[in-house]
């Protein structure tokens, strides 16, 4: 192999150790960017829920103060107030998570969500017609008004019920993705070392090997040469390498043997007159 194709072979085994390294570095970012933006998601849901929870159980315990004062006009007026604010925040964060899931695609949650609105929108129009009832004088008793709307409790019951399981359940997902996110960090961490510690011993293999492999037959051709020059022309030129070398290898072997023969004709006609004279 020359030793030029041997260079670009070494240099282009390391680029593409070190696109590789990159081309990873990437991709395990784009993965840890998705499961963060995962767990954001479901922290958002998470956070959601819980102020569904709260919200649902404000607008139970307004209920409860309005039929305990719902002979007292001035405190069942503010606990109706309470109650359709509360009703508000419960709308509001309902049509958060109707949004959210919508984004993400999710028909089951979206569904679900849809039922609790319909609860929450049954469970307080029987409340604004308990009002209507007690200020017409038709409702005078907590009794009569726990009765009135006792179907729309037990609808909205299952809001609360629902609310606090989904609350559980979202942070059973933000727990598994946390600890994705570890473990995949600690792999790909791992991987990124090892790819790394081959780059590096790569390049110092090239460092050394490639010089060597150049250098050592360079240094033993110029030893011949030097061994030539110096009269030493009966010991053959065979060095082994790229072809470059192998070529100058050919070479000095052409020229010591040119070298040799001159020597010997030189040397037969001397060797006649001595024999001559002898």
């Amino acid at each position: 192999m020359q030793i030029r194709t041997r260079l670009l072979v070494s240099f282009l085994l390391l680029t593409v150790l070190i696109v590789l390294q990159f081309v990873f570095s990437s991709y395990v970012a784009q993965q840890q960017d998705a499961l963060v933006r995962q767990m954001v998601h479901e922290h958002e849901i998470s956070n959601r829920l819980s102020g569904l929870a709260l919200a649902a159980q404000k607008i139970r315990r307004y209920e409860k103060e309005y039929f305990i004062y719902v002979a007292d006009e001035a405190r069942r007026s503010h606990y109706f107030s309470e109650f359709q604010s509360a009703r508000s925040e419960i709308d509001s964060y309902l049509r958060a998570l109707r949004m959210i899931y919508s984004v993400a695609a999710n028909e089951v949650e979206r569904q679900r969500v849809g039922a609790w609105q319909d609860a929450a929108d049954f469970y307080a129009d029987q409340f604004d017609n308990i009002h209507r009832d007690v200020n017409t004088g038709k409702i005078t008793t907590p009794f009569a008004a726990n009765a009135a709307i006792a179907e729309g409790k037990n609808r909205f019951r299952q809001v609360l019920t629902d609310s606090h399981a989904a609350i559980d359940q979202q942070l059973e997902l933000a727990r598994a993705n946390s600890d994705a996110i570890f473990a995949y960090k600690a792999d790909s961490s791992m991987l990124f070392v090892l790819l790394s510690a081959i780059s590096v011993l790569f390049g110092l293999f090239i460092s050394f090997q490639v010089p060597r492999s150049i250098c050592k037959p360079v240094r033993e051709l110029t030893e011949l040469a030097d061994g030539i020059s110096k009269g030493r022309i009966n010991v053959p030129v065979k060095v082994t390498g790229s072809r470059e070398i192998e070529e100058l290898s050919k070479s000095i072997e052409r020229l010591r043997v040119a070298v040799r023969g001159l020597l010997l004709r030189v040397q037969r006609p001397k060797k006649a007159r001595l024999e001559q004279a002898g």
